[in-house]
C-alpha cells in the first residue's frame, strides 16, 4: 500500500500543478497584455467651410432632382423660384385688406410678409382655401372686417395662415427630395 500511496501522492501533486499551470494561464489570458497603449486616438478637425458644401449640397441636388451632378444655369440662378407677399393695406377710416401678389424673384420685396416658394399661385390658392369663409373682393385681396376691436387678431389669423402655408410649400418639397435622396441611396 506503500506504493500506491505514494503512486496517488505523485498524481496529486502532478494535477496540483496542472491545475497551477493551467489557472496561471488562465490569469495571464484574462490579464492580457500588461503593457498600455496610451496612445490618444483623436478625430481629425474638420473645419467646416460653407463653400464647400454649398457646392456639394447644388451638386447633390442637381443629381437628385436632374439626373446630373452640373447644376444647370438655371438652377445657379435661383429663378425658378417665386416670391409670394403680402401687404397690408391700411387708410383712416377705410375698410382695411390684405393685398397678395405673385411674382417671379429677382425683385426686392418691400412688404412685411414675404416668401420664396416654387409655386406662389399655389400657396396662395392654399390661402384662400383656408380663409374661404373670408370676405375676397378680387383673387389677390382679402377684406377685413371694419370693427376695430377684432383688428389685432383677425391680422395675426391672416398672417398666422400665411406663415403656415408657406412652411407646408417647404415641407411638401422637402418631403419628395428626401425621396429622390433614399431612391438614389437604394440605387448606388
Amino acid at each position: 500500500m506503500i506504493q500506491s500511496e505514494t503512486t496517488a501522492e505523485h498524481d496529486n501533486v502532478k494535477s496540483d500543478t496542472t491545475v497551477a499551470t493551467l489557472t496561471s494561464e488562465v490569469k495571464v489570458l484574462s490579464i492580457g497584455n500588461r503593457r498600455r497603449n496610451f496612445r490618444s486616438k483623436k478625430k481629425p478637425v474638420v473645419k467646416f467651410d460653407m463653400n464647400v458644401f454649398l457646392d456639394n449640397c447644388k451638386k447633390h441636388f442637381g443629381l437628385l432632382l436632374m439626373g446630373t451632378r452640373t447644376p444647370t444655369e438655371v438652377a445657379m440662378n435661383w429663378s425658378m423660384m417665386q416670391f409670394l407677399e403680402m401687404k397690408r393695406i391700411e387708410e383712416d377710416n377705410q375698410v382695411k385688406r390684405f393685398q397678395f401678389y405673385c411674382h417671379p424673384s429677382g425683385r426686392d420685396s418691400g412688404y412685411m410678409m414675404y416668401g420664396q416658394t416654387v409655386n406662389a399661385e399655389a400657396v396662395l390658392h392654399d390661402i384662400r382655401k383656408r380663409l374661404k369663409q373670408e370676405n375676397w373682393t378680387s383673387k389677390y385681396v382679402l377684406e377685413m372686417p371694419v370693427n376695430e376691436n377684432c383688428y389685432k387678431g383677425y391680422r395675426s389669423k391672416v398672417d398666422q395662415i400665411f406663415a403656415e402655408a408657406l412652411d407646408a410649400e417647404r415641407y411638401r418639397i422637402f418631403q419628395f427630395l428626401y425621396y429622390l435622396h433614399k431612391e438614389h441611396v437604394k440605387k448606388c
